[in-house]
């Protein structure tokens, strides 16, 4: 195959790579809401695009160092979104419980 040809595919694998969590990151900036989101999903995400990403540098691969760099960046959001979502929850469900000892330590009830 031509080697034109083969860097095209490898642009055109880029811009796929790019828009696969694109999509995703933009609702999560939208709605805030990451309920049925797997926070282990994105960390292996992650993972396997550091990985590419360090082989991508030492090959001299550029669409390859393109679409990894675009994958850490909105893996590294969803994260961190998840776990700051995650805390949240968890310091309403401490307060909540907190309510409800106070509400149940009421002589009157």
């Amino acid at each position: 195959m031509n080697e034109h040809y083969i860097k095209l595919v490898g642009y055109v694998a880029t811009f796929f790579t790019i828009i696969s969590l694109a999509p995703q990151a933009y609702k999560l900036y939208l709605t805030d809401h990451t309920f049925g989101l797997s926070i282990y999903t994105f960390i292996l995400i992650f993972l396997y695009s550091f990985f590419w990403l360090i082989y991508g540098l030492y090959s001299n691969d550029k669409p390859l160092i393109i679409a990894q760099l675009f994958l850490i960046l909105f893996s590294t959001y969803i994260v961190y979104k998840i776990t700051i979502r995650n805390i949240a929850l968890t310091n309403d469900y401490n307060v909540f419980n907190k309510d409800i000892e106070y509400i149940k330590s009421l002589k009157w009830l």
